[in-house]
């Protein structure tokens, strides 16, 4: 066992069903401290429905998949860098369309630029 707490006095939604956050109890730093690199790592989940924190029933054992992980990638220190893919094709410059408009233009008759949004090809900036 690497990290271990006990959360007293949990009272469960209309469902029957409980929210916990592990390592929330941790005033220690042990949970912090946990090498993730050295799983996998299992949660073992009992209860004590008397609320006397000495008649625990097994309830699950489930493997911990990937969330707690990512703590261990944070510190990892990466790999080594992958190859430089394939030059491409320049992209735009922005993602919003914009037309210079002439002095005299019948969307903008002192001229400016014409900014299309929300579907309407009307809409200037001048």
């Amino acid at each position: 066992m690497v990290y271990q707490e006990s959360h007293i006095d949990v009272t469960t939604n209309l469902y029957g069903l409980v929210n916990l956050s592990i390592g929330s109890l941790d005033t220690a730093g042990l949970f912090s401290a946990i090498n993730w690199s050295q799983g996998p790592y299992f949660i073992l989940t009992e209860l004590d429905i008397d609320g006397g924190q000495d008649n625990f029933t097994w309830m699950s054992c489930n493997e911990l998949m990937s969330v707690p992980y990512a703590l261990y990638a944070k510190t990892s220190g990466g790999g080594p860098p992958g190859p430089t893919g394939p030059v491409g094709p320049s992209g735009l410059a922005t993602l919003i369309l914009q037309t210079s408009l002439l002095p005299g233009d019948p969307n903008c008759p002192n001229g400016g630029v014409l900014l299309p949004f929300g579907g309407y090809k009307g809409s200037a900036i001048a």
